[in-house]
């Protein structure tokens, strides 16, 4: 594999950002303090406060359009639509930024928007709680979503990529216990 180096970015991951200079070759890259990789935005210290800020930035855009054609479509054709134009970039590999270590305000802003676009698919009723709504709407919460998804990319990895021979063993270790 060859670096195009005029087509690479550095991000050093530490608790404090660390710009310096990086050679690759013969050439100077320097390093940034984020970048973007497959539409998430990976900063140095993995705060994850810009991705958020991006994709709440480009849910809100959707809203409007959304609040202008909900009244064309039963409730269960909206969450539809919804979950494909909304929540798809709400939660776009979530798996890897929003966990327990999400700062509190990131988790603020993602259950705001997640509520605010469940609200338009029941017409605005406002005075409805959370848990109510995600009844109506047979959604889960934003927290819910984040331990779904990381518990199933762990039984993914537990089941898909353990090592065949890492199973033989946990077996066999298993078998002799109960002899």
């Amino acid at each position: 594999m060859v670096v195009n180096t005029s087509k690479s970015e550095v991000v050093i991951f530490s608790k404090k950002p660390i710009i310096t200079d990086v050679i690759i070759g013969d050439t100077l890259v320097k390093t940034k303090t984020d970048m973007k990789v497959l539409g998430i935005i990976f900063d140095a210290q993995l705060k994850w406060e810009a991705h958020v800020k991006a994709v709440i930035s480009k849910c809100n855009s959707k809203l409007s359009v959304l609040r202008k054609i909900r009244g064309k479509f039963k409730m269960d054709q909206f969450l539809k639509i919804i979950t494909t134009q909304f929540f798809s970039h709400l939660y776009y590999c979530s798996t890897v930024w929003l966990s327990s270590e999400t700062r509190w305000n990131l988790k603020k802003l993602i259950n705001t928007a997640h509520y605010k676009a469940l609200r338009i698919t029941l017409q605005n009723k406002k005075r409805i709680n959370r848990d109510r709504i995600n009844k109506m709407t047979k959604r889960c919460t934003p927290k819910e979503w984040g331990l779904h998804t990381s518990a199933s990319v762990a039984m993914k990895v537990i089941r898909d990529q353990q090592p065949k021979h890492l199973h033989q063993s946990i077996r066999s270790i298993h078998v002799e216990e109960h002899h």
